[in-house]
């Protein structure tokens, strides 16, 4: 027994240090398994936006965002914003996950128009992944600071986007206008 626990721990110690960098790996700074690395905290504020879900338009009076590193999974960064309808009984919300290349946020948080090619959409009971895509968020005004920010933009879908999920929902071409104070 006492062999076996010397063994367990002398095979454990091996594997503990053993170099895991893969030296195939074309970059060098993703780390499987790392830790997702907030830029900003979670920003709250008061919106008028509206978002055109299967031909039903849908108003959302409130909106609240983080901007993060994915770097670890896929050296992109997310930038996701959540709407909110606090004023029907129903309270719908909508998630909006924008896949952007990996940046610093004072280069994100700018005057800009940036290429999306990867979202995740998520409403009501559906969350889907779109890759792929043709769309492009906009930041009229934007201002990082402190780990928070401002600014006033908006997110185009070109194409409409269809589900796989549930072929019933669909999210035509349209402007969804943001705006945190």
């Amino acid at each position: 027994m006492k062999t076996k626990a010397i063994f367990l721990l002398v095979l454990s110690l091996s594997c503990i240090a053993c170099n895991k960098e893969n030296k195939n790996n074309p970059e060098k700074n993703i780390i499987v398994g790392g830790v997702y690395l907030p830029y900003t905290g979670l920003v709250r504020s008061s919106t008028n936006s509206t978002i055109n879900i299967s031909g039903s338009i849908y108003q959302f009076v409130r909106i609240e965002a983080i901007y993060y590193s994915h770097k670890p999974t896929t050296n992109q960064n997310v930038f996701i914003m959540t709407f909110a309808d606090t004023l029907s009984t129903k309270g719908k919300t909508v998630e909006l996950d924008i896949f952007t290349k990996y940046m610093n946020p004072a280069d994100f948080f700018q005057k800009s128009l940036l290429p999306v090619d990867s979202i995740i959409l998520a409403s009501t009971s559906v969350s889907e992944n779109f890759f792929n895509i043709n769309a492009i968020l906009t930041w009229d005004t934007a201002y990082f600071e402190n780990f928070s920010f401002k600014g006033k933009g908006y997110f185009e879908i070109i194409d409409t986007l269809h589900s796989t999920i549930e072929p019933s929902i669909f999210y035509p071409a349209q402007r969804i206008n943001f705006e945190f104070k």
